[in-house]
């Protein structure tokens, strides 16, 4: 079962960082905080990215599920209303 997480790491993540994370949406990046938010396929995918986290270095601040299990069913990760919905920057 899919489930839909948020990740938020310390400090503004480069382009190099962002790119090894394409699988998650950059919903918005600060000088304190990055915000990650994406499908997890399974609790081996969830061990895999955490490893990629630790591999370049970032300082977890926050990591979770967010939503429901219907929410993460959704293939566009949103309902196209504008709220909540992820939109990648770069």
């Amino acid at each position: 079962m899919r489930h839909t997480y948020e990740l938020i790491v310390r400090g503004r993540v480069g382009d190099t960082v962002s790119n090894a994370f394409d699988d998650l949406d950059l919903v918005s990046s600060s000088a304190d905080q990055t915000r990650f938010v994406g499908f997890v396929q399974d609790q081996s995918a969830l061990q895999g990215l955490l490893q990629r986290l630790a591999s370049y270095g970032l300082q977890i601040v926050s990591f979770g599920p967010v939503g429901d299990d219907e929410d993460a069913e959704r293939e566009d990760g949103g309902d196209g209303d504008g709220e909540g919905d992820a939109v990648r920057h770069r």
